[in-house]
């Protein structure tokens, strides 16, 4: 009990007031309202999921952790051929757009980009993965996946179906993932 007391006693004298819309110039992680200052002593988690049309299948999700050296010997590539044969078991057809390396906030990446095709439902899962630099909390695991369009038995086919077409689709990917920047004064 008194080694939790003191970690979060430190974390509580660490929470600070913010302007959502202030990007600090301190290290710390963010959160609404707030930023909780200074290097971590423990391992920090954030995932978020952005549902980008409400009532519409259509979803941004990033996850991003520590990086581990573990991480540098586990490539998205090396787990292409379980995620092929998973949709080769689906309904209906999937071809890839897009895969390879790139870079994102001055990291190393990998992404795949599928495009899925089942009956009049045109979707699109696009994801890219980031191992990090396990010597810098600056270079964090990173994990990225949008998903627009996907089978449902509450929507119609129309509104089920992607919301833009293959062209869109990328074009959203790349913005999202080019407008990604390691926040200024972060270590």
């Amino acid at each position: 009990m008194d080694k939790a007391a003191s970690i979060y006693d430190d974390e509580i004298r660490r929470f600070k007031a913010r302007d959502n819309w202030t990007v600090p110039a301190e290290s710390g992680f963010c959160f609404d309202g707030g930023i909780v200052t200074g290097s971590s002593t423990t391992t920090e988690e954030a995932s978020q999921s952005f549902a980008l049309m409400p009532g519409r299948p259509a979803l941004l999700v990033i996850q991003m952790r520590d990086s581990v050296e573990q991480d540098q010997n586990e490539p998205l590539t090396k787990t292409l051929p379980a995620l092929r044969a998973q949709l080769s078991r689906q309904p209906g057809h999937y071809r890839i757009l897009r895969e390879g390396k790139r870079a994102i906030a001055g990291m190393n990446a990998e992404e795949v980009l599928f495009e899925i095709q089942d009956g009049g439902i045109t979707s699109y899962r696009f994801y890219l993965l980031a191992p990090g630099d396990p010597s810098t909390l600056a270079k964090p695991h990173t994990a990225v996946q949008l998903l627009l369009g996907a089978s449902s038995p509450d929507l119609t086919p129309e509104q089920a179906t992607a919301p833009v077409d293959e062209a869109g689709a990328l074009q959203v990917w790349d913005t999202l993932l080019n407008s990604l920047h390691l926040r200024p004064g972060a270590v």
